[in-house]
């Protein structure tokens, strides 16, 4: 993107929130699309043992293979929609890509426009593991702005994150700190297996997207006067 000399934002914040919007929707098209046609193409007639004959004739030993399919059977309520269990945490991610670039351009932004003292949390954006309603805090201390996100999208993005952090950390398993901070506690008791819906997706989905343009159209108009960002 660029800019003009009547622009009335800066053009990197647009960039980045644009960019991470296409990865957050790519990633719930493929989660979706792949889980779909994995379903489809393991019911037809044969398909299974035409796709273990492809995997021994690329290497795979007939052990590995038994093997796999015991463990695939003990734990199959968990693997059994391994992809979109997966996606909270590749969702988060490309939010995590997007705030730490957000918080380098504000960093950047600073040099030559005024604001509030930053303080050295700006700079663990998308570093340090921090809470989404924590990284807005930071954003808007570093910046003046009020950014205000509606109570319903925090909540489906606080939800969204939770679920990846038993993901990434507890193998899904409900522990303390879900059932403390998730806004619906009740669902789910310590020790269980958090399970994903697909249906949860679009709406985690649309959570991330509205906390994107909450963030970087603000912050691109408030900064529309620094220097191009160097990327």
């Amino acid at each position: 993107m660029t800019m003009n000399t009547n622009a009335t934002a800066h053009p990197y914040p647009i960039q980045i929130g644009l960019q991470t919007e296409e990865f957050l929707q790519a990633t719930v098209f493929l989660v979706i699309f792949a889980d779909t046609a994995a379903g489809q193409r393991v019911r037809q007639a044969g398909a299974i043992q035409e796709i273990e004959t492809e995997l021994v004739a690329n290497g795979l030993d007939l052990k590995s293979m038994s093997d796999g399919w015991t463990f695939l059977t003990k734990y199959k309520v968990l693997f059994s929609e391994f992809a979109v269990q997966n996606a909270p945490i590749t969702m988060r991610n490309h939010w995590d890509w997007y705030i730490r670039k957000l918080a380098r351009f504000v960093e950047f932004a600073r040099i030559t426009c005024e604001g509030p003292p930053l303080s050295k949390d700006i700079g663990k954006l998308g570093k340090k593991e921090m809470a989404l309603a924590a990284q807005l805090d930071v954003l808007r201390n570093a910046t003046g702005l009020p950014l205000v996100i509606d109570a319903n999208v925090m909540e489906a993005a606080q939800e969204m994150s939770l679920v990846r952090n038993l993901g990434l950390h507890n193998r899904w398993e409900v522990d303390e700190v879900y059932i403390k901070n998730s806004p619906h506690p009740g669902n789910w008791e310590a020790g269980e297996v958090r399970l994903v819906h697909a249906s949860e997706l679009a709406p985690w989905r649309h959570a991330l997207s509205q906390l994107l343009i909450g963030t970087w159209s603000p912050i691109a108009q408030l900064y529309v006067n620094a220097p191009i960002y160097p990327t």
